[in-house]
């Protein structure tokens, strides 16, 4: 069992036993002598009632042979090992790559102008506001593509090496991959995009386009129309859903970073602002628009449902299901249960990768579903919130309630578990005192 266990680890982890598990099992091996040779008395032996000699009550009957004693230990650590493999998940069937969804990596920033580091993460942002698949591709949410970066590497800040880089695409099914570099300075800045096949990675296509820094929305929609350009032909126009303003753009940019970090309230300030700087900035409203529990202002999130709603027509398919999600289909008017769980279901159909997305409709399972008489509704709200959690595991919210499922299964352990991760994560929030 000992052995399976570290060829286990082995293939599927690529790390070996611990130390302590390793002088464990030594330690077993040193001691443990065949029962023939161990059941005979020795000369010199201490009788049964000395301090060494089991006693009733402690696992081994009185007058029972001294090897027994290793030899239970060693079955003990057997079966351990046993219900642990039993326990550990087994590996996924590779996930099916999708032609058109593209992994969007961080971006490297050379130069010597500090200001510009925001960008590591914020062509992230940008290029999934220009590549919403309308057009052919489109792009990994940048929360499911960071999470999966801070798993695979402790330190997510360095430059992420081309396999690396493969890796996470392949694990969020992404048929696609773009690295890129940000290179000047915001007098003379040039934008470098490389794109490769997951599947049959070769040369990359590389792509360039430069400006200055005030020119940066311009710079990303004239790539994002290069890259589409070599998919399917010469597109059309872009939505010119990104704002004319740089300090708009920056403080959305930052309000992202924020928001994936936990740093609600300052994520909404950053969103509030870049609205109050560019009045038609969509995608500024739309953040607020779809915060949920994460904005925790009022008037901002209905000043950015109206605004979204109000240019919904320029939004993506994708991010007009996650704002109708949100608010319903026929704003200000309130949706009914049943029409918020179809918007719900249909946001994760066009966004599967979006942890949010997962989130909200196993929230409604969770509150609505047995309102509604649906017999399946705890299993629909249990798979959600998991999902959620694999897409990004740092995400608290799908934690509350999946707790609360866990416990009605009577599964005590999970439970335990699931609390400490959530109080590693929210360990001051209004919701912990309920758990």
């Amino acid at each position: 069992a000992y052995e399976e266990f570290v060829t286990r680890l082995r293939a599927e982890l690529e790390v070996g036993p611990s130390m302590e598990t390793e002088a464990l099992i030594a330690g077993i091996r040193g001691t443990v002598s065949p029962p023939e040779q161990a059941a005979h008395p020795i000369a010199g032996a201490r009788p049964a009632e000395s301090v060494d000699s089991p006693r009733p009550g402690h696992g081994v009957r009185p007058g029972a042979p001294r090897w027994t004693r290793p030899l239970m230990a060693a079955a003990l650590l057997a079966l351990l090992i046993l219900t642990a493999l039993r326990a550990w998940p087994r590996p996924a069937a590779p996930m099916a790559l999708e032609p058109n969804l593209v992994a969007v990596m961080p971006w490297r920033v050379d130069g010597t102008d500090t200001a510009l580091a925001y960008l590591r993460e914020g062509m992230l942002d940008l290029l999934s506001a220009t590549l919403t698949g309308e057009r052919g591709l489109r792009s990994a949410d940048p929360r499911t593509v960071l999470q999966t970066l801070r798993a695979l590497e402790a330190d997510s800040h360095h430059d992420v090496t081309r396999a690396t880089a493969l890796r996470i695409a392949r694990g969020i099914g992404a048929g696609r991959l773009i690295q890129g570099a940000v290179i000047g300075s915001a007098a003379h800045l040039t934008l470098v995009a490389t794109e490769v096949s997951v599947a049959a990675p070769g040369a990359p296509l590389g792509f360039r386009v430069s400006g200055t820094l005030d020119s940066l929305p311009w710079m990303v929609e004239r790539l994002t129309a290069r890259l589409l350009a070599e998919e399917a032909g010469d597109p059309a126009r872009l939505p010119g859903l990104l704002t004319a303003s740089l300090p708009a753009l920056r403080s959305y940019l930052e309000g992202r970073a924020a928001f994936r970090r936990g740093l609600y309230g300052e994520a909404s300030h950053d969103f509030g602002r870049a609205l109050d700087l560019d009045s038609s900035f969509t995608l500024a409203a739309l953040s607020l628009a779809a915060g949920g529990l994460t904005v925790t202002d009022g008037q901002l999130m209905e000043r950015g449902r109206r605004v979204a709603w109000r240019d919904s027509i320029r939004l993506s398919e994708r991010d007009r299901a996650l704002l109708k999600a949100r608010i319903g289909a026929h704003y200000p008017a309130i949706p009914d249960e049943r029409e918020r769980l179809a918007a719900e279901a249909r946001a994760v159909e066009v966004a599967p990768e979006s942890p949010e997305a997962q989130y909200w409709l196993a929230d409604s399972y969770f509150h609505q579903g047995r309102l509604l008489g649906l017999p399946d509704w705890s299993a629909h709200a249990l798979s959600g919130f998991r999902r959620a959690i694999e897409l990004d595991s740092g995400f608290a919210a799908p934690y509350q309630h999946l707790i609360e499922l866990t416990l009605a299964l009577g599964d005590t352990v999970g439970v335990r578990s699931l609390a400490r991760t959530y109080f590693g994560l929210d360990s001051i929030g209004e919701y912990r005192d309920f758990l």
